[in-house]
């Protein structure tokens, strides 16, 4: 099964914003050809209260099946939380969906792709409470497409930690303005022929 998007309608077939009663149209690709699988109505309107709303958009989103890809004009509030929260991607776009149905599709495959790529890279291990090691060495080594960079500075970004033992041939140059911006320090000592341990703590 291809990707499968959904595009939130009025009845002239262009995009509205997901606050109002529309249909949502579910595209696939077939044979380079866009064609609509099925077509889900959403009523929306200020009078409904919030539980009735909240209701019609699980419905909705519960019709949609394998599809987590959804276009409107504008996704806020309520329906934002209740997409979001269900793991959707959510597009605002304006226009008929012939007009962005292969940008959407496009973007959602490189998507895909660079999340794959990410899933690939080398990240340090946990080897006790919140201590973590990585041999930047031997990862440089099986690993030549990824930089010091890429296997590092997310750790740093997103984790939390006490100590990160880095062993390396030499201490990474990018490592001084990003330390700084981090408020980490680092202690660097001999580990054999060409090898430095690296110890990297929060300051």
């Amino acid at each position: 099964m291809g990707l499968e998007i959904g595009v939130f309608i009025d009845s002239k077939g262009k995009t509205i914003a997901l606050n109002q009663s529309g249909t949502t149209q579910v595209y696939i690709k077939e044979k380079g050809k866009w064609r609509v699988t099925k077509e889900i109505t959403c009523k929306i309107d200020e009078l409904m209260s919030l539980s009735t709303i909240r209701d019609n958009i699980n419905s909705m989103a519960k019709s949609l099946g394998n599809c987590r890809v959804i276009v409107a004009s504008e996704v806020k509030g309520i329906s934002y939380t209740i997409l979001d929260g269900l793991g959707f991607n959510i597009w605002e776009l304006d226009g008929a969906p012939e007009d962005f149905l292969d940008d959407v599709a496009n973007s959602e495959e490189k998507e895909k792709l660079d999340k794959s790529m990410i899933d690939e890279v080398p990240t340090p291990i946990k080897n006790s409470d919140d201590n973590y090691f990585i041999d930047l060495k031997i990862q440089m080594k099986n690993n030549s497409k990824f930089s010091s960079k890429q296997m590092l500075l997310p750790f740093l970004h997103n984790t939390k930690f006490n100590k990160l033992e880095i062993l390396c041939g030499h201490v990474p140059p990018w490592f001084e303005d990003e330390f700084k911006k981090l408020n980490l320090s680092l202690a660097v000592e001999e580990a054999g022929a060409n090898t430095l341990k690296v110890t990297v703590f929060p300051k």
